[in-house]
């Protein structure tokens, strides 16, 4: 490993969104019937998860050339993953349940955010972003284009969510919600696009960076008491998926990746453990699973607890992995 070439900051950004997205997982269980008060604060943190995940990958794929050949690698490494990993239901359903599922149909289950690996849903909407990928390293290199379309994107967006929120007030639902959210590109594409955007920033030009952070803590803030205060008011539920498309949350995510990037993180910073990042995302769910039955999680207050031992034992287990032959390409894309 090179770690010359590595850049620090994303690693420790990327991992803890991946931690947030733990977050999310955890204490969304019966987050509808949460009050507002401290364990509803806690979840929406979470928020900013994978609108940074989404962010991170468009910085890291926009800022360096690729060609077909990459993408159609990227896209087969992902197809792997998720066929090796859906296997396992595959396996028990066949010889435990006596019930035969087509592993392609638990698949495409699994991009629908449904399943035993429901959360791939994300690796399903990057296979989509894939093929997005040369045409918009073509298009960044004329860059006053490139920024047009996405605030072109950025307009889809806010209005979407515009109509989203005169829906519910009318009581027709979130019309968003209609569409699985690995399905939901206009929104990953435009955090995808801002990815690309952050690869032209100089952040060694940043000079108030103590007004920068300020700011950026502010806007978390602001970010949370809104997602509290309209939770019930603009939606019909509390997932903080409804709140990905809101102008809010894009502008906050992108403070906090600004924000990261400035810190002088190097070499003495880092971990090895940094990389295992798709390894803890694509456990940390069986791990949740098997406790599940053990009513561990009923407390969300001490589900804060759990999610730092989830995140320890996902760490772990992809330690393990990454050590085995042939286990260990299925924790890395």
């Amino acid at each position: 490993m090179k770690n010359i070439s590595r850049d620090y900051n994303i690693d420790w950004l990327k991992n803890i969104a991946i931690y947030l997205v733990i977050i999310l997982h955890l204490l969304c269980n019966g987050v509808n019937k949460n009050g507002f008060d401290i364990s509803l604060t806690l979840y929406y943190t979470g928020v900013f998860a994978i609108p940074l995940l989404f962010m991170i990958s468009g910085y890291l794929h926009l800022k360096k050339e690729n060609d077909y050949n990459y993408v159609i690698k990227k896209i087969l490494k992902i197809l792997f993953i998720c066929f090796t990993w859906n296997l396992i239901p595959f396996i028990y359903s066949l010889f435990i349940k006596h019930k035969y599922i087509s592993i392609f149909y638990l698949i495409i289950s699994s991009f629908s955010q449904e399943g035993t690996f429901w959360h791939f849903w994300f690796l399903g909407s990057l296979i989509i972003l894939y093929l997005f990928l040369i045409p918009l390293q073509k298009l960044i290199k004329k860059y006053n284009v490139y920024k047009i379309i996405t605030l072109l994107l950025l307009v889809t967006c806010i209005t979407i969510n515009i109509i989203t929120i005169y829906s519910n007030f009318k009581g027709l639902g979130i019309t968003k919600s209609k569409v699985t959210q690995s399905l939901r590109i206009w929104i990953w594409l435009l955090y995808y696009m801002i990815g690309g955007i952050m690869t032209k920033i100089d952040y060694k030009k940043i000079n108030n960076k103590k007004r920068l952070y300020i700011l950026t803590i502010i806007m978390i803030i602001i970010t949370i008491v809104y997602e509290l205060l309209f939770c019930n008011i603009l939606y019909s539920s509390k997932f903080a998926e409804n709140f990905y498309d809101s102008i809010i949350v894009m502008i906050t995510s992108s403070l906090i990746f600004i924000s990261f990037k400035t810190l002088i993180i190097d070499k003495k910073h880092y971990s090895t453990y940094l990389q295992y990042n798709m390894g803890i995302y694509i456990i940390h769910i069986f791990i949740i699973n098997f406790l599940t039955p053990l009513h561990l999680f009923n407390n969300n207050y001490i589900n804060i607890f759990w999610s730092i031992i989830i995140l320890l034992i996902s760490i772990s287990i992809t330690h393990i992995l990454s050590k085995t032959p042939f286990l260990n390409k299925i924790i890395k894309i």
